[in-house]
């Protein structure tokens, strides 16, 4: 099997998943028609389609259960029951999670997708061998004995690839004059600077819409799980989808596609009730499901309402209870403590964990899905009228409205739309509870006191950061220095071995061309490892940081890449080394001479002085400060050259891992 083409399983993935959305668009089609054949021939062709491509890049077995797929759906012009509805329906579910976990997850998700086409409904077993299947056999013995096709013709049918390709190079092209804009602007008179930043605003906007999707485009995904899972659990049900040309980016669109498919199987199994249940209620036999979506600025609200049973909160209190979440009685708790339990990993009040319960994957996978794009999420419930979810999310991830706030030693970024307010934190009352934690006391209202500082085990001061942010929807206060004003900031696609770090949605560039990561501090509340940090540093009423400090080994990082750099720093000052940074050999040697470190990072094609070259230098007169390269160069003759040159250590990017960077760091200091 091809695993190790990255580009040609991107193209492959690609492929699968336009073709998966037009065989689910048709399929809806057919259920409702069953005489038009046309609806049908329209996923037989896209069943063939990919599995031609998964032979090409070498996954046979696969191929062969997608040619398992077609004939189980030509076999459905013989008729439809519940039986095939159903199978037909889990088919492309299947492959839909299948190639969303692929290749990491294969064997996993094939299992699963081989263990439904497998098993055969009743009119399959009375079914014949046609012709379909005559053609199809013979088709492949044709296949193999030719010359498996080029990659090309994967890419020839996936255009959008390529457009997402040349949306890619205008972002980067945007950032690049983003990056610039400081220094292009200082020499223009006001009245230029304003129009240029507007135009360079307005291709930035252009850019983004570019690469938004329709919300739209989940519907028919929506109703397939709506369809089957209400027919496994014997419940009839209709949803109603309206979502007001609303767009949102891919990545924002991923978490809320995760997250709207657990929603939706709860609604069914935990809140529809069976039909005579609903007849003697006074209900429709039929179950509603409403999702209603709009924007609102940058926002996009999505409400996901029921006419169910409503969430059963005793039910709820008695699985807390019986796994040690509360003490308290039942009488003596609220509602909005019992929806917390909800939250909890592993929370689940089905007796068994089954595809349609979640598969044990509960409510704490959809909060995170939300507060991981600096969403907020709600919940009301109400008895035999139903409940609604309601999410509030960006509908972008590529411009961010920010407060931009200073910490003792770092500018940060934080979302506009998370903040509630802004207080001085020496005009309310700090105490502690009886869980021993540290509680800043607003409005009557316990707190949870947090020093951004300690976010990414800076050592500070407490005096020095007296103001903070209240998280809107949490009882969370963030301490920090000082307020610095607002902007619109434009993440850009991160260059380089790091792609993702947790607690930052992305980096920008600020206007005086200086890098910035925008946070969502919410991401760290749940780590023990940072509550136990946070708290160990509240205990400490000094206030003093000079000694603290001592101790920690300094490394200089040299790379021309502003973002490496900065990314690099993140890592390592959150693994309590002290950093320095340098753009070029030139900048890392005179540093090196005057601050003495006690490591050396650095990145090999640097303008003015390339690494090699500073790494010369330094050898003439310090044979034993570790030096360890870290380029894109990894050929045998590149790694030889910078061992030869008297590097310590020499690391190539695309291999890159966050572990194996400070394991190597730790080899030598």
């Amino acid at each position: 099997m091809i695993n190790d083409n990255n580009k040609l399983l991107k193209l492959f993935i690609d492929e699968v998943e336009t073709h998966l959305a037009a065989a689910r668009a048709a399929l809806l089609d057919f259920l409702e028609t069953p005489e038009d054949e046309n609806n049908l021939q329209r996923i037989i062709r896209s069943f063939h389609t990919i599995k031609g491509s998964a032979g090409i890049i070498g996954y046979n077995e696969f191929s062969e259960y997608l040619h398992k797929a077609e004939s189980f759906f030509y076999s459905m012009k013989n008729g439809i029951n519940e039986s095939n509805k159903l199978k037909s329906i889990g088919i492309i579910e299947s492959l839909d999670e299948l190639i969303k976990h692929f290749p990491d997850d294969f064997e996993k998700y094939f299992e699963r997708l081989k263990k439904l086409l497998d098993e055969q409904t009743e009119i399959e077993e009375k079914q014949p061998t046609d012709e379909h299947h005559k053609n199809n056999t013979q088709e492949k013995i044709l296949y193999t004995a030719k010359t498996p096709p080029k990659s090309e013709k994967i890419i020839s049918r996936t255009a959008p690839s390529h457009t997402n390709g040349e949306i890619d190079r205008l972002k980067y092209a945007y950032n690049d004059l983003l990056s610039l804009g400081g220094q292009i602007t200082q020499h223009f008179d006001k009245q230029l600077q304003k129009e240029y930043t507007a135009k360079i605003a307005e291709i930035g906007d252009r850019i983004k819409n570019l690469s938004l999707i329709p919300f739209s485009s989940l519907s028919d995904k929506m109703k397939n799980i709506v369809i089957y899972t209400s027919s496994k659990c014997k419940k009839k049900v209709e949803i109603n989808i309206d979502c007001n040309d609303v767009k949102m980016d891919k990545h924002v669109l991923s978490k809320v596609e995760e997250t709207i498919v657990h929603l939706l199987r709860n609604a069914v199994y935990h809140g529809i009730e069976y039909p005579n249940e609903r007849t003697k209620k006074g209900k429709n036999e039929y179950g509603l499901i409403n999702i209603i979506c709009e924007q609102k600025g940058n926002r996009i609200i999505i409400d996901i309402e029921d006419d169910g049973k409503g969430i059963d909160l005793e039910k709820v209190y008695q699985k807390a209870r019986e796994n040690g979440l509360t003490d308290k009685e039942y009488n003596a708790i609220t509602q909005e403590e019992i929806i917390e339990f909800i939250y909890t990993t592993g929370f689940s009040t089905a007796d068994t964990a089954d595809e349609i319960s979640g598969r044990g994957i509960g409510m704490d996978i959809v909060k995170k899905n939300i507060t991981d794009i600096g969403g907020f999420f709600n919940i009301k419930t109400e008895k035999d009228k139903g409940t609604s979810f309601s999410l509030n999310i960006p509908s972008s991830l590529e411009t961010i409205h920010s407060l931009i706030i200073k910490t003792e030693y770092d500018e940060v970024a934080i979302p506009i739309d998370m903040v509630n307010r802004i207080i001085k934190i020496n005009q309310y009352e700090i105490t502690k509870d009886s869980s021993d934690s540290y509680k800043l006391i607003v409005n009557n209202t316990p707190h949870d006191i947090i020093y951004l500082s300690q976010i990414y085990r800076r050592i500070t001061n407490s005096k020095i950061e007296n103001m903070a942010i209240i998280i809107k929807g949490f009882d969370l206060a963030f301490g920090f220095q000082s307020y610095v004003g607002d902007r619109v900031l434009s993440t850009m696609p991160i260059k380089g071995p790091i792609t993702k770090i947790d607690g930052i949605l992305g980096i920008s560039i600020t206007e005086e061309g200086k890098p910035i990561a925008i946070i969502n501090p919410i991401s760290f509340i749940n780590s023990t490892d940072f509550k136990k940090r946070n708290k160990l540093y509240l205990q400490n009423t000094s206030g003093q940081n000079s000694a603290s400090a001592t101790g920690r080994k300094h490394i200089l990082v040299i790379d021309d890449n502003k973002v490496v750099r900065e990314m690099y720093k993140g890592i390592l000052e959150s693994n309590n080394y002290k950093v320095s940074l340098a753009k070029n050999g030139i900048e890392g040697l005179e540093i090196y001479k005057r601050q003495n470190p006690d490591m050396l990072i650095s990145d090999i094609e640097m303008p003015e002085m390339d690494g090699l070259e500073m790494l010369k230098h330094i050898r003439v007169k310090d044979e034993k400060i570790p030096v360890i390269l870290l380029s894109s160069k990894g050929e045998d003759k590149d790694i030889k050259n910078g061992m030869q040159a008297g590097a310590n250590a020499y690391l190539v990017k695309r291999y890159f891992t966050k572990d194996k960077f400070l394991e190597k760091i730790r080899e030598f200091i």
